[in-house]
């Protein structure tokens, strides 16, 4: 084990500082930032992890990496899987574009987890950087103690869906788009990837009314469908109903793996930002379009 202090992070070049074994710690991870006030650009270099805690009864881990820069969540990158280690060896590089007037105001943020292809992806740990306290004015090399994740964060951002609605009372015809997924869960392990589809449902009191579904975006994360679905359905029906996004990977040698559920309607289980889209579709008669955050799929009704 390392044995160092963990008052702050080390701003240094030595190749392994060491953590107080005091400390709740779930592990180092091994980083070097390098900021280009000219262009923006903020580049982040993941380098490896040590000693990270195995979370189940095998003694190892299957870790992977998430990095965003707060207080943005959306734009999140993430490292390839490595198989059976508590010691991954990252080597990969990350990019973020920031003014330099802001710079100093931004946190970046490191999720590391340990991937199951059969369940929830469990936490190991995380650490945050505020970027006022680092020296950004040459290349920096961090060794960072990885300390539990919150409670939100240790269940795995199952990423979001934009969507675009519009409804014609003339011709009681409700027009749902997909237009792309984001940060979606990584099922495929060997591609890093994912084999994403969107069905989409019209509920009535939890009974399935109408059901369409999109295409299949291979070995894709961040799909861009730019599918639409018509819907024929009166008015007065709709708006009593729940509109279902259920996110699936297409699986070609077993069923089919629900990635993430969305619902819009005027119900106490939808979200009020949700409620407010869909009471603003029936407001406007243009379509108008929204990014929504996926939830456990548990609820999801059947195909």
């Amino acid at each position: 084990m390392l044995t160092h202090q963990l008052c702050c992070f080390v701003q240094c070049a030595s190749p392994t500082p060491s953590i107080s074994s005091t400390e709740n710690t779930h592990g180092v991870i091994h980083l070097t930032l390098l900021y280009d006030p000219i262009a923006g650009i903020l580049s982040v270099r993941l380098i490896e992890a040590q000693d990270l805690q195995p979370r189940d009864f095998s003694g190892t881990a299957d870790p992977y990496c998430k990095i965003r820069l707060l207080p943005n969540k959306t734009n999140v990158w993430q490292t390839r899987i490595h198989k059976r280690t508590l010691n991954p060896i990252f080597d990969e590089d990350f990019v973020f574009e920031e003014r330099p007037a802001v710079i100093g105001r931004r946190t970046l943020e490191i999720l590391l987890y340990d991937f199951d292809a059969y369940s929830r992806h469990l936490s190991i740990g995380s650490t945050q950087i505020p970027l006022a306290h680092v020296d950004l004015s040459d290349k920096v090399e961090l060794w960072r103690p990885l300390t539990p994740c919150t409670d939100q964060d240790a269940k795995v951002d199952l990423g979001e869906i934009m969507v675009s609605l519009s409804y014609l009372p003339s011709a009681e015809r409700l027009t749902v788009v997909i237009i792309k997924a984001r940060n979606l869960r990584v099922v495929d392990d060997s591609r890093n990837s994912a084999d994403p589809y969107v069905k989409v449902n019209i509920l009535l009191a939890g009974k399935k009314l109408k059901k369409r579904k999109t295409g299949v975006q291979r070995a894709n994360i961040s799909p861009v469908f730019n599918e639409a679905l018509i819907f024929d359905i009166a008015k007065d029906t709709l708006k009593s109903c729940l509109i279902e996004f259920i996110v699936m990977h297409d699986s070609l040698l077993g069923p089919n793996e629900p990635l993430g559920r969305a619902v819009i309607g005027n119900t106490a289980e939808v979200r009020l930002n949700e409620r407010n889209f869909f009471e603003e579709m029936f407001r406007t008669k243009t379509a108008t379009a929204q990014w929504i955050p996926l939830s456990e799929p548990a609820g999801a009704t059947n195909p």
